[in-house]
């Protein structure tokens, strides 16, 4: 039965997760969050359409894998124990980036035109990481895992 929950558990943070950044590279690909840096060099606008796309598909690419893994997740196990892992780094990183405050940093509305409360956005998605991680040494340590 906690086999049951645990990997349930797993399979559905990870599909919920791909939804995310499936959603999040719709997002970079429209150039929505880039509306009010028109105002910038036309060079610097260049440079940040760029990375927005290149971010764009970097999530895409990474949701796709996402819904792989979570279909097979005993066949897919090692390449989850390392995302997880790498989850656990991102999640510090995230953590550091929420210290600094961008809303004062970056002054464009249009940074934030979803969320209003980016830093606490990073918090929450730091945590949801660090449970991945748990989640997922938890499951192969109980010997659901490979």
């Amino acid at each position: 039965m906690k086999n049951n929950i645990l990997l349930k558990t797993l399979r559905s943070l990870l599909f919920l997760g791909a939804l995310y950044l499936l959603a999040d590279s719709i997002f970079h690909f429209s150039g929505f969050r880039l509306l009010s840096f028109k105002k910038l060099d036309s060079n610097i606008q260049e440079i940040l359409s760029f990375f927005s796309i290149l971010w764009g598909s970097a999530t895409l690419l990474i949701s796709l894998l996402i819904f792989q893994i979570q279909q097979n997740l005993k066949k897919n196990s090692q390449t989850l124990i390392l995302i997880s892992r790498y989850g656990l780094f991102h999640a510090f990183i995230l953590i550091y980036f929420a210290t600094r405050q961008y809303e004062n940093i970056i002054p464009y509305k249009s940074f934030y035109i979803w969320n209003n409360y980016y830093s606490e956005q990073l918090i929450l998605e730091s945590i949801i990481l660090i449970f991945l991680f748990y989640i997922t040494h938890l499951a192969k340590k109980r010997g659901y895992l490979k």
